[in-house]
């Protein structure tokens, strides 16, 4: 009976799955250990009660995505989902270059003497808060665009959620007017044309020297990450964007040999890859927001160091991935 009432799991996905937990214990174990610590610098950082700067909340939201997203990562390489793991690896690795950069700057290298000012970082999370309402702004407004598919049920609530918008940007404009200036102007007949097409400039964009730029790509270059971007986007694309068809299936001649979806083939790159970015993500967030946690996580560090570095790809490893 009981048997009947468990929802049903692949058997070969679960052997997969106890073999690699029995291949890699000390890695499991680490992963295990980064997510702990991870909810706990969040809980410290966010014990003090309502938080008055900007850049405190931007902070803190930031590190509790980053907790949120190794936690995925980790219940997906317990399961031998290593290739779904990938999409939450890559949005991480942008999460970590954005942290980095609302926490630093462009300074690159940076190791952990390198300090994160308060006075610096809240201009740079002002516009990321500020960005980030007025994407907000433009998705209410395609609630109540002549094309919206789930319209209000009434005028008077369509009046409603138009007021509210114009409310909104008459109060971001007053709060924020040098970051608005950077943004540029906008009104509520302009939210749906000018974001949905780009016309934004992203918070970084004028951090990007000699030549400003919005894309990902160009904040990885500045901070020193190119490489991890070109190579990492290239080999992960397919994964977020349904694009190829080298990564679920294999030919040979004549023969073809489809992948099993709980292969665990991306399992060493991926554990390494996000263990290394998490834990400079959360020592980054215990400078700035709760220094108690640094000296315990640099402890964590060194505990699980080697079995890290154990994980780090070989270059037969990454001509393998190449496809």
């Amino acid at each position: 009976m009981i048997d009947q009432l468990r929802p049903w799991h692949s058997p070969s996905g679960e052997s997969n799955a106890v073999e690699l937990r029995a291949a890699f214990p000390r890695v499991f174990t680490a992963l295990g250990e980064f997510d702990r610590m991870g909810h706990l610098t969040l809980h410290r950082a966010g014990e003090g009660g309502p938080v008055s700067t900007v850049e405190g909340l931007v902070g803190i939201a930031l590190l509790r995505r980053a907790v949120t997203e190794f936690a995925g990562i980790r219940r997906l390489l317990e399961a031998s989902l290593a290739d779904p793991a990938v999409v939450l690896a890559r949005a991480q690795f942008e999460l970590w270059l954005q942290y980095r950069c609302l926490a630093y700057g462009t300074k690159n290298p940076i190791s952990l003497e390198t300090p994160t000012i308060r006075e610096e970082r809240e201009p740079r999370a002002a516009r990321f808060f500020v960005a980030s309402r007025r994407r907000g702004l433009r998705s209410r407004a395609l609630i109540v665009g002549p094309e919206s598919r789930h319209p209000p049920d009434s005028p008077e609530g369509a009046a409603r959620l138009e007021e509210e918008l114009r409310s909104e940007i008459s109060h971001l404009e007053e709060t924020f007017p040098e970051e608005w200036a950077y943004f540029g102007h906008l009104d509520a007949d302009e939210l749906v044309r000018r974001i949905v097409r780009r016309d934004e400039p992203a918070w970084f964009a004028d951090l990007i020297q000699p030549k400003p730029s919005s894309s990902i790509a160009a904040l990885a270059r500045a901070l020193g990450c190119a490489w991890e971007y070109d190579y990492l986007y290239e080999a992960w694309s397919a994964f977020a964007h349904g694009r190829g068809i080298s990564k679920d299936l294999s030919r040979d001649g004549e023969s073809m040999a489809v992948h099993h979806p709980h292969r665990p083939t991306w399992f060493q790159m991926v554990a390494f890859l996000t263990l290394s970015w998490q834990a400079l993500l959360l020592l980054t967030a215990a400078k700035w927001l709760c220094p108690v946690m640094i000296r315990q996580l640099q402890d964590l560090h060194r505990a699980h160091r080697d079995a890290i570095h154990a994980l780090e790809p070989d270059e037969s490893m990454y001509v393998e991935f190449i496809d």
